[in-house]
């Protein structure tokens, strides 16, 4: 990914530079030069994000719904929750601003799942009770189990041998 990065702000140096022909050439340099420390620090600063936290707020795919894998909370400053997605591979974390009503459901959900074994869901839309997108969290519903019976689907009707 460095290299991809590296060649990616080289090319567009080369680009720029070819791009100011009627400029001097010392103008062209400071551009290029401008540039390429401008693409250095912003590619270092995206490097130093990955393995943080992302705040939900920035989130632009959209969370519909997703499997709360894992959960940690700082009292007075955030929830830290780490989640699966039907459409991502692999799991993101991701940070939510501290609020004691979201922190308690979330808490509730934790302990129903230790109690049950259902998974914890997390849904992020205006449809979730809350303004803006407000993470609403729940134990998964379980599943309807599959109707005893004989095969068929008919149900077996009980007849008395002696009347």
């Amino acid at each position: 990914m460095i290299v991809a990065a590296s060649l990616f702000v080289l090319l567009l140096g080369i680009c720029l530079f070819i791009g100011l022909p009627h400029v001097g050439a010392r103008r062209r340099i400071v551009s290029v030069a401008t540039f390429v420390l401008l693409s250095g620090a912003v590619y270092a600063g995206a490097v130093d994000l990955l393995g943080s936290p992302k705040p939900l707020r920035l989130e632009w795919r959209g969370l519909d719904k997703a499997t709360v894998l894992a959960a940690s909370m700082q009292e007075g400053k955030a929830v830290y929750v780490w989640v699966k997605t039907a459409s991502a591979p692999a799991p993101r974390a991701y940070m939510l601003p501290w609020d004691t009503r979201m922190a308690q459901q979330l808490q509730d959900a934790v302990q129903k799942r230790e109690a049950s074994g259902a998974p914890v869901q997390m849904t992020v839309s205006p449809e979730s009770g809350g303004d803006k997108g407000t993470p609403k969290f729940y134990p998964e519903p379980q599943k309807p189990r599959a109707a005893k019976g004989p095969a068929g689907g008919r149900a077996a009707e009980f007849r008395h041998p002696g009347g």
